[in-house]
């Protein structure tokens, strides 16, 4: 354990081993804390929760076989070079049970990986709410780091599940899970993962293959349009969520069970120090929001001449800040990019109406000669899943109201649920150029497939569908040039924006943006104001000091109570920004992840 502490060790005495009454360990009151404390704890009790730990491993290796199978399944039914079987019911029920797998799976493991208390500690930008009291009506310090932030893409924009990038100054504790507890492990875990296999055992395609079904011949597997390679395939995933998934359930409901006195004990002790120190953050937030005691009482000592002096001096400081060329450049360039992106977004609306239009009619492509062959179907049909995806009301793990995803597609950035998968044909070559050719053709070809008869085949065997008037119209009318020149565009902005997000310090370009607003405003105030100013920033400050006492004689009682360690919890200093600090801790469930491939949040 005290190598796990060691980074977090600021000094060690001389004589005392360090934890001990004599020489206790000093340790600082900053986002990481609750990893240092939950890191040790585990060490403490680690013995009493075998059971859960290792039912929980198990539950993990069994979700990641189920998400390695769908991928597999899914990576057979798009390569097989069957167009018989692209079109037959029984693959399309295969291909949506194997995605429904996929993202039980991804959710799933998850869950197990994450600690359910940290999802309530993690907020955003410090100066998010900063008071009227100390800013103006222009451009402000926190609307700078949102710039600077805007290429760091939301689950919800890119539709991947976690973001490409994460930022420290977002988080106050880490998302992995160091300590489990019963909350995480009853309705985090157990409730979560019961609700996702319900989901999968009710899907059609899984009530259909029954024992019986596993064992039949070649000659019947052919009569259902699928080969026996892909029928045995699916089998594999339909035992995995049939037996293994559900006994794996089982020994972790029975390991819980167990152990519910130690785990509902610990779920108590980690919000025992939790509060105090999320309470402390925020006071200490506050702090960082105001200014400090004696800024106030020196503007409240100045007579009107030099007020006036200092008030022109921030106003000229702050117009040098707001006219830094970068500034303007990338707040320039982001107004642009949203405009292209528009734009863009107009043009392929149809095609993404399209795409839901066939889905809802169960309708597919057909092989047309002169326009689309039959070993090219596949590749269609995954163009058209993921244009069903985009410019959609509401934003989900599979939908999004932009078309970010395919943006990235096109950058050949890979989507995390299907990192076994080929993305496209032209996956061998990373030119950009290369990829948004070949996404004008296809949708070309889709737009001349709108304008052929007999071009899509639903469930009932009719080849002729009707397309709404302003799909039709839209498919038809594509403009392959514009929007290539659009894309090409908006990509050559984008890399600018890389350019100088990585030469200029943003962060420190708000710090000061925010300090001229905030003298501007004392300097403008009047002096009984000021004296209210100061009343408040002194109530902010003995607030932060009093939390402060809170939270250090929790953490040291604690610590002495439950892991036998005497330690000394020292305040950061006032201005210090928040910053989760990376830690060689990887969590409970770390290694496996690792080892599987998956992405770890951040810690």
């Amino acid at each position: 354990m005290l190598s796990s502490l060691k980074a977090f060790i600021y000094k060690f005495g001389s004589g005392q081993p360090p934890g001990s009454q004599e020489n206790p360990l000093q340790i600082e009151a900053v986002p990481g804390l609750m990893t240092l404390l939950d890191v040790g704890l585990y060490r403490a009790v680690e013995g009493e929760l075998s059971g859960t730990i290792t039912s929980g491993h198990a539950l993990l290796a069994a979700f990641l076989d189920v998400k390695r199978q769908a991928i597999q399944v899914l990576q057979e039914l798009r390569y097989s070079g069957d167009s018989d079987l692209a079109m037959s019911a029984r693959s399309q029920q295969l291909e949506s049970f194997a995605r429904a797998c996929l993202d039980a799976a991804c959710d799933a493991i998850e869950k197990l990986s994450t600690d359910k208390l940290a999802q309530s500690a993690n907020l955003t930008d410090p100066f998010e709410h900063n008071s009227a009291s100390f800013s103006t009506t222009s451009m402000s310090g926190q609307q700078i780091n949102a710039t600077a932030a805007s290429l760091q893409d939301s689950s919800l924009d890119t539709a991947r599940r976690r973001p490409i990038q994460q930022r420290p100054r977002d988080c106050w504790e880490s998302p992995r899970l160091h300590l489990p507890d019963f909350v995480w492990a009853e309705d985090h875990v157990l409730n979560n993962s019961h609700r996702l296999l319900r989901n999968l055992l009710k899907h059609p395609f899984c009530v259909e293959l029954t024992d019986g079904n596993l064992s039949l011949s070649v000659d019947d597997l052919s009569r259902v349009h699928l080969a026996a390679s892909i029928e045995r395939q699916a089998s594999v995933l339909v035992q995995l969520v049939q037996y293994d998934v559900p006994s794996r359930l089982l020994q972790f409901r029975t390991a819980i069970e167990a152990d519910s006195v130690v785990l509902k004990r610990l779920y108590l002790v980690k919000c025992e120090y939790r509060a105090p120190f999320r309470a402390f953050l925020e006071g200490h937030q506050s702090v960082l929001r105001a200014p400090s005691v004696d800024l106030v009482q020196e503007y409240i000592g100045l007579s009107r001449s030099k007020t006036m002096k200092r008030r022109a001096a921030a106003k000229e400081q702050l117009t040098e800040e707001l006219g830094n060329p970068d500034l303007v450049e990338a707040l320039s360039l982001e107004q642009r990019c949203e405009e292209f992106e528009i734009d863009m977004a107009k043009q392929l609306f149809g095609f993404c109406e399209l795409a839901r239009f066939l889905e809802h009619k169960r309708a597919r492509l057909k092989a047309i000669p002169g326009i689309i062959n039959e070993d090219e179907l596949q590749d269609y049909h995954e163009l058209l899943r993921r244009l069903k995806g985009l410019l959609c009301r509401k934003a989900s793990v599979e939908t999004t109201t932009g078309i970010r995803p395919l943006l990235l597609d096109l950058q050949g950035v890979p989507r995390d649920e299907e990192a076994g998968i080929r993305l496209d044909k032209l996956d061998a070559d990373n030119e950009v150029h290369y990829r948004i050719d070949a996404l004008v053709n296809d949708l070309s070809v889709l737009g001349r497939l709108c304008e052929t008869r007999h071009a899509f085949r639903t469930e009932q065997r009719r080849t002729e569908l009707d397309l709404p008037s302003s799909v039709y119209k839209s498919c038809t009318e594509f403009d392959d040039e514009l929007f290539k020149c659009r894309f090409q565009d908006w990509y050559s902005m984008v890399q600018r924006q890389h350019e100088i997000i990585g030469a200029t310090d943003f962060h420190l370009l708000a710090e000061q943006l925010r300090i001229a607003e905030m003298q501007m405003s004392l300097s403008m105030a009047p002096a009984d104001s000021l004296e209210v100013v100061r009343q408040r920033v002194e109530m902010i400050s003995a607030d932060r000091e009093k939390r402060f006492e809170i939270l250090k004689e929790l953490v040291e009682d604690i610590c002495l109570r439950e892991m036998a360690l005497f330690v000394s919890v020292v305040a950061p200093e006032k201005k210090k920004p928040l910053a989760l600090n990376s830690t060689s801790a990887i969590g409970v469930f770390g290694l496996p992840l690792k080892l599987a491939g998956e992405s770890l949040p951040i810690g």
